[in-house]
C-alpha cells in the first residue's frame, strides 16, 4: 500500500511540474493576458502616434499589472513571456488595420490587463 501511495505522489509531482514550469495553470494564463496587453499597447504607441498613447492612470494600470506578474512568477518564466509576448505584438502590427483594431480595443485590454493583475495579487495572498 505505501509503495503504491509513493508512487501515486511522485507521478503526480512529475506530471504537474512541466506544467507549472509552461504556465498552464491560473497565474500564468493571467500573465499572459498582462504581457500580449502590454505589449499590443506599447507596440500601438509606437506604430500609431499618439492616438493610442496611454494616460498616467492607465499607465499605472498597465505597470501595476505588470509588476503582480513580476513578484508571481520565476524571472525565467516572465522573460519567457515578455519576449513572446513581443513577438506575437510585433507580429500582429504588421496588420494594415493594427492601429484601428487596436484604438478600438484598447479599452477592453486595459481591463482585462487590470482585471488580471488584480487576481494575480489576490491568488498571492490567499484570497
Amino acid at each position: 500500500m505505501r509503495k503504491t501511495v509513493t508512487t501515486l505522489m511522485v507521478s503526480t509531482i512529475l506530471i504537474a511540474q512541466p506544467v507549472m514550469a509552461i504556465g498552464l495553470g491560473s497565474i500564468g494564463d493571467l500573465a499572459k493576458t498582462v504581457m500580449k496587453g502590454r505589449s499590443v499597447l506599447k507596440k500601438g504607441e509606437q506604430k500609431c502616434g499618439s492616438s493610442l498613447a496611454l494616460n498616467p492612470s492607465e499607465k499605472l494600470t498597465v505597470e501595476s499589472a505588470l509588476a503582480a506578474v513580476r513578484k508571481a512568477i520565476p524571472l525565467s518564466e516572465f522573460t519567457a513571456l515578455d519576449s513572446a509576448a513581443e513577438t506575437e505584438a510585433a507580429n500582429d502590427a504588421k496588420s494594415v488595420t493594427f492601429c484601428d483594431e487596436t484604438k478600438k480595443k484598447k479599452k477592453g485590454l486595459l481591463g482585462k490587463i487590470g482585471k488580471a493583475g488584480k487576481s494575480i495579487l489576490a491568488g498571492k495572498i490567499g484570497l
